[in-house]
């Protein structure tokens, strides 16, 4: 099972997947652009999006009974929307979703933390909703995740179960 955990930038996912993975004692699949990005100065185009969305693709093929995904291929269609005007991804993110048990939607409820990899604090509101109108023309299994520190995870910790008592 793949849970992932998606929504715009600075809204908790990191830190969700990795207080996820430890309380169910599994593993979280990290936000593999990040690391590239790094490298390159935030700098990104088609190629890159592609080569993230074949590498989330190979992880993912990986079997574990319950995985949790840092960022996943709707964000990549997104950043792809937004910051390159096109949809090349999107084909790709729409069959990949299916691979996804539930999905955990972060609100951008949680105050702006600066990261030079960041690139808009004001339109993270904006961002979301886009975020949650795909998932609800997929029809894709969510919850959104709202809230701060305990009552954050909490919400999440409980989607999970629910999802994974689900898809048993």
């Amino acid at each position: 099972m793949i849970i992932a955990i998606t929504g715009p930038e600075s809204s908790g996912k990191t830190t969700l997947a990795i207080e996820l993975s430890k309380h169910f004692e599994t593993v979280y699949i990290p936000e593999l652009a990040r690391f590239d990005l790094q490298e390159k100065d935030g700098n990104y185009g088609l190629a890159e999006l592609k080569s993230y969305a074949e590498e989330m693709k190979n992880l993912l093929a990986t079997p574990s009974p319950l995985r949790f995904l840092d960022s996943d291929f709707l964000t990549l269609q997104i950043w792809e929307e937004v910051k390159l005007g096109s949809s090349h991804l999107r084909a790709i993110a729409e069959k990949a979703h299916q691979e996804i048990t539930h999905y955990l939607l972060c609100k951008p409820d949680l105050p702006w933390t600066y990261d030079p990899l960041r690139e808009d604090e004001f339109s993270r509101e904006q961002l979301f909703k886009q975020y949650e109108a795909v998932l609800k023309s997929w029809k894709a299994s969510y919850t959104i995740i709202d809230g701060d520190g305990p009552e954050r995870s909490a919400k999440a910790v409980q989607a999970v179960l629910k999802a994974t008592k689900k898809g048993s």
